[in-house]
């Protein structure tokens, strides 16, 4: 018994140093999709660019607002509210809201 808890040990360092590697190489992340729990699909939250609280948002990380660069890192990071995933996108503005001081 005591060689199939180690073996099964291995395995899982085996499988848990990879997971780390995968999701730790910068813009190399699997995606993990959000899933709906409705068909309903709020237009007025998927315009993307043209939505106006989003562009709002953008200006005022534009400006410096470190809680909208925070913002908006996560927004490109899933890809939400119509925005396309971009994960280096995502890695500017958490790096602008990292540096002015946000604790993330």
């Amino acid at each position: 018994r005591a060689g199939r808890c180690r073996a099964a040990a291995f395995y899982l360092s085996q499988v848990a140093h990879q997971a780390f590697v995968e999701h730790s190489t910068r813009g190399q992340q699997p995606t993990v999709e959000l899933q709906e729990l409705s068909d309903f699909v709020n237009e007025a939250a998927e315009r993307g660019e043209d939505d106006e609280q989003l562009q709002y948002q953008m200006l005022r990380a534009e400006q410096g607002d470190t809680d909208a660069n925070f913002g908006m890192g996560g927004l490109y990071y899933w890809g939400l509210r119509g925005l396309e995933r971009d994960q280096e996108r995502a890695f500017r503005y958490f790096e602008r809201a990292a540096r002015d001081g946000h604790a993330g």
